[in-house]
């Protein structure tokens, strides 16, 4: 996958090199609270990196590392993830921080560089958001990149308000 390059970011495939941040990323609570996810150790963060994220490049999507372009450091993940098959592939927008991260724009600038890409390259895709009814933080990242809230769906055990580009 091209890297994707914003003002502030660089956008690129994850690989083995990766695996540190991602087990910090997700060892924090604060980061899960929303997720339905929880604490990731190496090998099982090496198998969601090989079983999950890698074979959705594939496709030319998936979940992306962000890091800052100034300093080279890991702030998170986002992107796209190719769901279903047929006339019924979806594309899920998603996104994770390190709190460290958050506040400072990065989720919403990631995400509408993800989406510009994604607009040229998958003109008809139909992408989604999914996200905890209490994640008010991530509903605002959502909508500023032009989602509104289009219905409740079941993610695993959990209720979350789906978002649909419109």
């Amino acid at each position: 996958m091209t890297p994707l390059v914003t003002a502030r970011l660089v956008l690129r495939a994850m690989d083995e090199g990766d695996l540190d941040d991602l087990v910090r990323l997700n060892d924090d609570p604060v980061v899960l609270r929303f997720t339905g996810d929880g604490p990731l150790e190496r090998a099982g963060a090496a198998a969601v990196l090989r079983d999950r994220i890698q074979p959705q490049y594939a496709h030319g999507v998936g979940r992306l590392a962000v890091v800052d372009r100034a300093e080279g450091r890991f702030l998170g993940w986002c992107g796209l993830r190719r769901d279903g098959e047929g006339d019924g592939v979806t594309y899920d927008l998603g996104y994770r921080f390190h709190v460290r991260a958050r506040g400072h724009g990065y989720a919403t600038e990631a995400a509408l560089a993800v989406l510009a890409d994604a607009r040229t390259r998958l003109p008809h895709a139909r992408v989604i958001g999914r996200v905890d009814p209490e994640n008010i933080a991530s509903q605002r990242v959502l909508e500023r990149c032009g989602l509104r809230r289009g219905g409740e769906a079941w993610d695993g055990d959990r209720l979350v308000w789906v978002y649909a580009v419109l």
